[in-house]
């Protein structure tokens, strides 16, 4: 069995890094399961996939800046508050070209933020995703920014958008 450990996750919320902020995501997409059963059967029901939905559960550490407004707090209860549609992209690994990530559009149907008595603050959101959570390639690799690669020479096609590549 091929086990894989968490090391260098990215995680972008509306082009916010919060990475870092963060120490646990879950990621859930499911089809809704038709009863298909005739009325003639002999004893076995059948199912078709029906409708697909997802959702991102996001857990992290609570962090609040009232002068630039990019921490965890900031982006989630806002967000929350305004009902924004939120673009988040997730890599469980270092972002490289190609490389296997996952992003969703959605919006957040969850916030809550926990204080117990001698404990570390924490803050959790749950985004439903509008069309699906989706598997996609990253178009570069984390070092840079744009439709360039490290190196500035142009990313390959191949990890275009409309091929399901992620770029914040």
């Amino acid at each position: 069995m091929a086990a894989s450990i968490v090391k260098n996750a990215r995680i972008f919320v509306d082009g916010y890094s919060l990475a870092c902020a963060f120490n646990s995501v879950g990621i859930n997409k499911e089809a809704e399961e038709l009863d298909s059963t005739a009325m003639c059967t002999t004893g076995d029901r059948t199912f078709i996939a029906g409708l697909k939905s997802g959702t991102l559960d996001l857990n992290g550490y609570f962090e609040y800046d009232g002068s630039t407004l990019d921490k965890i707090e900031n982006i989630l209860a806002t967000a929350f508050d305004a009902q924004a549609q939120l673009i988040t992209s997730i890599s469980l690994g270092t972002i490289k070209v190609g490389g296997s990530g996952f992003i969703c559009r959605g919006a957040q149907t969850e916030h809550s933020v926990e204080s117990p008595l001698g404990q570390l603050v924490m803050t959790t959101a749950k985004i439903r995703a509008e069309d699906n959570v989706h598997q996609s390639v990253w178009l570069y690799d984390g070092s840079s920014a744009g439709d360039t690669d490290a190196t500035g020479a142009t990313v390959d096609n191949s990890v275009a958008t409309s091929k399901g590549g992620i770029l914040h």
